[in-house]
């Protein structure tokens, strides 16, 4: 997940992303790690840990939702998206 943060963060010239929540990916990726018991994710036979990238015109709670409009600067959501719910239930995945 460090690896993934550091990449985002060096690409940071491209305005590629509004906003990357280090602190909650990272919790995240430990909480997984924890899961996994020890054995490696790849004793899971899932995906485990891959980092997802929201589009910002998709609602995260807590996360700014300006769908790269200046009109929406400063719009952040209460709640999330549907879809946003439906990835955080499978397996290796959460909200971060």
């Amino acid at each position: 997940m460090r690896a993934a943060i550091l990449q985002a963060k060096s690409i940071d010239a491209l305005n590629a992303f509004v906003m990357l929540d280090e602190k909650g990916a990272l919790a995240l990726a430990r909480q997984i790690d924890n899961q996994a018991g020890g054995q490696g994710t790849r004793q899971c036979g899932l995906p485990y840990g891959v980092p997802v990238v929201v589009k910002d015109n998709i609602h995260v709670a807590g996360m700014a939702a300006t769908g790269g409009t200046p009109a929406l600067r400063g719009q952040v959501p209460a709640a999330d998206a549907p879809v946003v719910n439906m990835a955080a239930t499978w397996p290796g995945t959460g909200r971060a």
